[in-house]
């Protein structure tokens, strides 16, 4: 593919809404942070796919996103919290389409990407609401995710640093670098 030709095909992606072309140096930090105000934390992320960042915290941070909507795996079954495990398969990709479909960002599932960018990601914190905690530096603060069919909680550290519930096992951080839900 010839260097215009590349440009294009990134162009014509950027303006899809659905990724943007180049990654975020967010994904540096090491985890998904937000700071001060909480409205917006998650527009500048990284991206996360089944090639990037596959087996992660995100990953499994974006898994609980998928069970709290609703979202149905290949087989046309809801995605469970049995599926949560950090690695972005067929399953994570089939539900991403279909919830940026939802989320208005194509017209279709087959027209989605199935990669969770900065706009996916902008979506799905829209439907964080704050339930606790404080927003000055170095507090924590609490919010419950709002999905179609159920939420789920999640927090922002002291440091920035967000941790999604897991149940039975606490909290784990939503890292870029390593799988807490192996």
């Amino acid at each position: 593919m010839g260097t215009a030709t590349s440009f294009q095909a990134a162009s014509q992606q950027a303006r899809s809404g659905v990724t943007r072309p180049c990654s975020s140096p967010k994904t540096s930090d090491g985890y998904i942070r937000g700071y001060d105000m909480w409205q917006g934390d998650w527009s500048d992320e990284g991206i996360v796919s089944a090639s990037e960042y596959s087996s992660s915290g995100a990953t499994c941070m974006w898994q609980r996103i998928l069970v709290a909507e609703g979202a149905p795996k290949t087989n046309g079954i809801l995605f469970s919290n049995a599926d949560i495990d950090g690695h972005f398969g067929p399953n994570t990709t089939h539900a991403t389409k279909w919830l940026q479909w939802k989320y208005g960002l194509v017209d279709s599932p087959s027209k989605a990407d199935g990669r969770v960018g900065p706009n996916t990601f902008s979506k799905a914190d829209d439907k964080l609401v704050k339930t606790g905690g404080s927003t000055t530096p170095g507090s924590t603060v609490t919010f419950s995710f709002k999905g179609w069919r159920s939420s789920t909680t999640m927090l922002r550290d002291g440091q920035g640093k967000y941790l999604f519930s897991a149940g039975d096992s606490g909290t784990k951080a939503a890292s870029y670098n390593s799988n807490p839900c192996d």
